[in-house]
């Protein structure tokens, strides 16, 4: 966010504040067009990881009704005397996948936004 926040303009912020705007409207009115792409990116990269977190459960939960997806699929492939049912196992898997693609489509042009905006010298 320290990125999106340096491509920004200091002459627009100063124009922003000539013109009368005040802290909050300068926040939402001017800066927020142009960090929208880097928000979306981060809050991206945030639900991935806190989705996919699972050592934290691991270590903390030990109610099975309490278990996160990714430990609930752990314990379909360990299974009982070591077999494993690997239908359930490619649709825990699926189904574990549908709230990333979703959401990594639905940000999309945001992320594209924000690599490109990284990736320009000005």
């Amino acid at each position: 966010m320290k990125n999106t926040f340096d491509t920004v303009p200091q002459a627009l912020e100063d124009s922003a504040i000539i013109d009368g705007a005040g802290t909050v409207r300068m926040l939402v009115n001017v800066l927020r067009p142009m960090i929208l792409p880097g928000i979306a990116s981060s809050a991206l990269y945030a639900f991935l990881t806190s989705w996919t977190e699972f050592l934290g459960a691991l270590t903390f939960l030990t109610t099975e009704k309490y278990f996160t997806l990714p430990i609930a699929l752990l314990n379909i492939q360990v299974g009982t005397y070591g077999e494993v049912n690997f239908g359930q196992l490619v649709a825990g898997s699926v189904i574990a996948m549908i709230p990333c693609v979703v959401l990594y489509v639905a940000l999309q042009r945001f992320y594209v936004k924000g690599l490109a905006a990284g990736a320009v010298k000005g």
